[in-house]
């Protein structure tokens, strides 16, 4: 992902005029190189991934982990994408909003609503 990610920086650079901060710029075209990535290799998983048996067994860290994992997963896009930049990636929430290009308000209500709907999750 960093090579496809510089390959396309030195791409824009001629013609690159930042107006905000480099993030900015960057996160539009991770998010869109790490969904194809995530698209192609969707299509090429192999047997043995597919078929690897689950441990109903004792909650483990890692089943914990998962089990959060999945229920991010339900999520509409725009939630876990506003959840991942702040927790995962550490944005505030002006960051985000500028980030996103959407309000901040919008930023919080998505925010707010995929809290929500984690904690309720059984």
């Amino acid at each position: 992902m960093l090579q496809e990610t510089f390959a396309y920086v030195v791409k824009k650079l001629p013609d690159l005029k930042l107006s905000a901060q480099m993030r900015t710029f960057l996160y539009p075209a991770i998010k869109h190189l790490a969904l194809a990535r995530r698209r192609a290799s969707r299509r090429h998983r192999s047997l043995e991934e597919a078929e690897e048996p689950s441990r109903p067994n004792a909650p483990s860290e890692g089943h914990q982990r998962a089990a959060l994992a999945d229920r991010i997963a339900t999520l509409p896009e725009a939630q876990r994408e506003v959840l991942w930049l702040r927790f995962a990636d550490g944005l505030d929430l002006q960051e985000i909003a500028a980030t996103l290009n959407v309000p901040l308000g919008t930023v919080k209500s998505r925010l707010h609503h995929a809290l929500e709907k984690l904690r309720s999750h059984p």
